[in-house]
């Protein structure tokens, strides 16, 4: 069977070979992982990158060892792993625990968090990754900041809607993201972004947050904000402290992570509309079937599915593309 790999696969597997450091080669390895098709063509080269990711991580681990301060890491939990930035005192943290129930520390002087939190945020039924860093400083921040935010799904770029110097806390951003080799894309450019980027840079898709709308200059600065980044990426005000739009910036980080979710179900049975699979979208039918059981996937001779709205299930091939809500029941 042909692997049918994607351009963005062959983009990712470009960025690889001229990757010079570990942590480079980790990260394009992952991301051919994550964007390769899964299907019984593709089971060799998944086991090769497999074994070569191991075999880097190994190195990289005893790299990390010799450094001073050693280094940290986030193991991805969930749907998806999106990282909070920002500079100091843009309420990451207040946030953080509005939307999940991690209770970081929250104050109003700056360097509150000092280590990565992790919460988990449920949107509906599934759950996302949200990681509280440190803040972004012109004067120090830890060696191992940059790689965690390399490593994530996707970016939550934090600002204060009632900081005067909001443009200049979303410059210090880019700034340090660009010190990182990290492009944060918006959602339209997202999937050609990574061929044209420089070597080791990698492209993450990013939303751009202003916090503390329930200020009173928070709304002049939003239109500024609009007006220099509406069309670079995606944009949302929140509250944490009155809960303004929490629930459409939980929706909009789904959406970052551009999945969808389906479920599945056994002939002559209900599906359970409690336990979605969360794919990336784009994927297949043979691809819900592996991440089910390779088994299945190996005897997969056609599914039948049932769209949003739709009592009738219809039979589909094994490389269908699934979208957001399908009901699926697979054939062996």
């Amino acid at each position: 069977m042909p692997a049918n790999l994607t351009p963005q696969y062959m983009s990712a597997e470009q960025r690889f070979k001229q990757a010079s450091t570990h942590e480079e080669k980790i990260t394009c390895l992952e991301d051919m992982l994550r964007i390769m098709p899964k299907h019984k063509g593709t089971d060799k080269l998944q086991a090769d990158l497999k074994k070569r990711l191991s075999k880097l991580r190994q190195e990289a681990q005893k790299a990390s060892t010799t450094r001073r301060g050693g280094m940290l890491s986030v193991d991805t939990e969930g749907a998806g792993q999106i990282v909070m930035v920002g500079p100091p005192n843009m309420g990451k943290s207040a946030l953080l625990a509005a939307l999940t129930k991690a209770t970081p520390e929250v104050a109003d002087y700056p360097f509150t968090t000092r280590r990565p939190m992790p919460g988990m945020m449920a949107v509906d039924h599934i759950q996302i990754q949200l990681v509280d860093m440190p803040p972004i400083s012109r004067d120090a921040m830890e060696p191992w900041m940059a790689q965690i935010t390399r490593n994530a799904d996707a970016l939550l770029l934090v600002v204060d809607l009632a900081d005067p110097a909001l443009l200049d806390a979303v410059t210090l951003l880019t700034e340090t993201l660009q010190a990182w080799k990290i492009a944060p894309t918006g959602a339209a450019e997202s999937a050609e972004a990574g061929d044209d980027l420089a070597v080791g840079v990698v492209p993450r898709r990013a939303l751009l947050l202003g916090t503390k709308w329930d200020q009173p200059e928070s709304q002049d600065h939003w239109a500024l904000l609009q007006e220099f980044y509406g069309t670079r990426w995606p944009m949302l005000a929140v509250s944490a402290r009155d809960g303004y739009q929490l629930d459409a910036l939980r929706q909009a980080l789904y959406e970052l992570l551009d999945i969808v979710c389906v479920y599945t179900k056994a002939p002559g049975k209900k599906p359970d509309l409690a336990a979605p699979f969360t794919m990336p979208r784009g994927s297949t039918v043979v691809d819900v079937a592996v991440t089910v059981h390779k088994d299945v996937a190996a005897q997969l001779k056609f599914a039948r599915v049932w769209h949003a709205q739709t009592s009738e299930g219809q039979m589909v091939p094994r490389d269908y593309v699934v979208q957001e809500g399908d009901v699926i029941e697979l054939h062996t």
